[in-house]
């Protein structure tokens, strides 16, 4: 063998080393570990029963009114997390201002959007129609989403009149399931 082949086969063996070591070095941490056993249901019309209270709060609506959680103290409270980016947050923001229509007056439904504009919260609930059928609050700083110990989108939670969270669901809302809870709310 010559000295010139022996030169090629060892920067063939260098190249396909470095090629092999680069692919590993982006393979690593790709490959998902199993899951963690998991305490909670999946999302969905899932119900995961709390007996928290429920965090104070000060936020803004639409025409820049404050709006505190001491002002829902009378009645029931439904109140769930929601932004224009997630899908099933706008499916449920429609059920939520069905269910105020039919419950006004015997429970208050709250929607918080997540630290979106007001213009971006606001176009998004125009589209949907809903913009003055039911209490839409600004949270900039997205605190309130983090004070619930929320873990999905959107997450509503079930209030009694005294302030205790008494239920919640995680995930999208089905209008039957909200109106189940909202019933157990009342009685």
């Amino acid at each position: 063998m010559t000295s010139k082949s022996i030169l090629i086969a060892l920067v063939a063996i260098m190249v396909f080393g470095m090629v092999g070591f680069l692919f590993s070095l982006t393979r690593s941490g790709t490959e998902k570990p199993p899951p963690p056993a998991s305490t909670e249901p999946p999302p969905g019309d899932q119900i995961v029963g709390k007996t928290e209270t429920l965090p104070e709060f000060s936020f803004k609506d639409y025409d820049n009114r404050a709006v505190r959680s001491f002002d829902f103290r009378d009645l029931p409270l439904v109140v769930s997390s929601w932004a224009s980016w997630c899908d099933m947050c706008m499916n449920g923001i429609t059920t939520l201002a069905a269910a105020q229509r039919t419950y006004e007056g015997y429970v208050a439904v709250v929607a918080i959007n997540r630290a979106e504009s007001r213009a971006a919260a606001k176009r998004a609930t125009d589209t949907l129609g809903v913009s003055e059928k039911l209490v839409l609050l600004l949270d900039p700083s997205d605190s309130f989403y983090a004070s619930m110990h929320a873990t999905t989108m959107p997450e509503t939670l079930f209030i009694s009149k005294d302030g205790r969270i008494v239920d919640r669901i995680r995930g999208p809302i089905s209008r039957e399931a909200l109106d189940q809870k909202i019933q157990a709310l009342l009685h």
